[in-house]
């Protein structure tokens, strides 16, 4: 899947061991605990765990609990990968912007990655 495959990329870009760990709760670990860091990318949720039935309970809780304390946004397109780096503060307002509740599985779910969404990383994140 994309998130696995982003989170590879990820481990790669910082010398790290390409591993991935499906147990791991968002509350209890990060994807990259060398970092602190957890890795996203297009299409992909907030969490799996239901944490709530509507938008706003759902993003405050996780902020609230969530263990990583910084936040990896990663595309690619044909040959080119691209990471953007958030704080906690930073992923919530494009979290806000850029993801929508979907009652069906009671989460949070990003949008695919668009011109738009760049643009604002661009502008933002490091």
């Amino acid at each position: 899947n994309g998130g696995d495959f982003a989170e590879l990329i990820r481990k790669a870009q910082l010398g790290l061991t390409p591993t991935i760990d499906r147990e791991l709760k968002f509350n209890e670990g990060s994807d990259i605990e060398e970092y602190s860091e957890s890795v996203k990318s297009s299409r992909a949720s907030l969490t799996d765990v239901v944490l709530g039935s509507d938008f706003e309970t759902i993003i405050k809780r996780f902020f609230k609990e969530v263990s990583s304390k910084r936040f990896a946004w990663v595309t690619w397109d044909s040959d080119v990968v691209t990471t953007y780096i958030m704080n906690p503060t930073e992923f919530e307002e494009f979290a806000r912007a850029f993801a929508n509740y979907e009652p069906s599985g009671q989460r949070i779910r990003f949008r695919p990655t668009t011109r738009k969404m760049v643009r604002w990383l661009e502008e933002r994140a490091i």
